[in-house]
């Protein structure tokens, strides 16, 4: 069964850089109270721009735990983990602990670690990205077994744990574990062996993200797994305004937005991704912070897209690559 069922939901992931600490708290309070449910931290270490430098970035799980404890309803996670940086072992202990924080509010978000720079910057071993991919699956397998079983025993190539505890476990049963990938061969391998819930943040069109479920679907089939059981998590960057000459006035210095138009424009684009199975919808907020965007993502897109969506995936009329 997948997790949250035919919910619809409205996320966003929110850089931890170049916000003061309570900047970044008045933001998640604000994410909050528009009824957005679920708020990501990013998972780096140094925060680097070509063209702008280097610029002060606050450590992820740390600031998560802070934002998890004056928050009361919204959800709160990691998207994502960068597998290279903690011995699973750790970051088990690191997720079980922000789940009783929270009182059972913690998604694990999950990825290989790709950032060369910080892990050059803290001495931090780098590895080809195959070896990286295959790291991240072994330890997947291993966090799982820790916050699920009361013992871990596990020999790879890569990582070992001998009898190993995890206690407490967390509140959630079972907790949410969220893989970030879009590699069509190892990444939805890893996707279809052990997620909950898949993020591709890529924000593609409908043709890419059907290629993109094709594989996924073909990855579950070799396992033996039902694709329906994984919650599909997307990306969006839209640009959004109340009238069409507000979308054209605000669309002349952006070419990155594969999705613009009125409130009403938005929700048909979304509700297309929905009939591929989509249900998390991820909004990116970065300094100095689009809040008109994410005001009217809120109030004008949001109760339509979660209205009518979890109808479709409720009754099934949707495209069903995921089945």
């Amino acid at each position: 069964m997948q997790v949250f069922g035919n919910t619809i939901r409205f996320n966003v992931q929110a850089t931890t850089s170049r916000w003061t600490y309570d900047q970044f708290l008045e933001n998640w309070r604000t994410f909050e109270r528009l009824g957005y449910d679920v708020s990501y931290v990013v998972d780096h270490f140094v925060s680097y721009n070509p063209e702008t430098g280097p610029a002060p970035i606050f450590e992820g799980p740390t600031l998560l735990s802070a934002m998890l404890s004056q928050t009361d309803r919204m959800r709160g996670g990691i998207m994502v983990a960068g597998n290279t940086y903690r011995n699973p072992g750790i970051l088990s202990k690191i997720a079980t602990t922000l789940d009783h924080v929270s009182h059972g509010r913690m998604e694990l978000g999950l990825g290989s670690g790709h950032t060369k720079l910080e892990h050059d910057q803290y001495n931090i071993p780098y590895y080809t990205q195959g070896t990286r991919l295959r790291m991240f699956a072994e330890s997947i397998k291993i966090i799982r077994s820790l916050l699920t079983n009361e013992r871990t025993t596990f020999e790879g190539t890569y990582y070992t744990v001998t009898d190993a505890m995890c206690e407490p476990k967390p509140v959630q049963k079972p907790f949410p574990i969220l893989v970030g990938g879009i590699g069509e061969e190892l990444s939805m391998r890893i996707v279809a062996e052990s997620a909950d819930i898949w993020n591709n943040w890529t924000s593609p069109d409908l043709e890419t993200y059907q290629q993109k479920l094709s594989a996924l679907q073909r990855h579950c089939s070799d396992i033996g797994r039902d694709p329906a059981e994984i919650r599909k998590s997307m990306h969006i960057k839209p640009i959004i305004g109340e009238t069409e000459a507000e979308v054209a006035e605000m669309a002349k210095d952006s070419t990155r937005h594969r999705t613009q138009g009125t409130p009403e424009r938005i929700i048909e684009d979304l509700l297309a991704f929905v009939r591929l199975g989509v249900s998390d919808f991820v909004f990116m907020f970065d300094p100095p912070g689009d809040y008109r965007t994410l005001d009217l993502l809120a109030t004008k897109v949001a109760p339509t897209v979660r209205e009518e969506g979890a109808k479709i995936l409720a009754s099934g009329t949707g495209v069903r690559t995921s089945a």
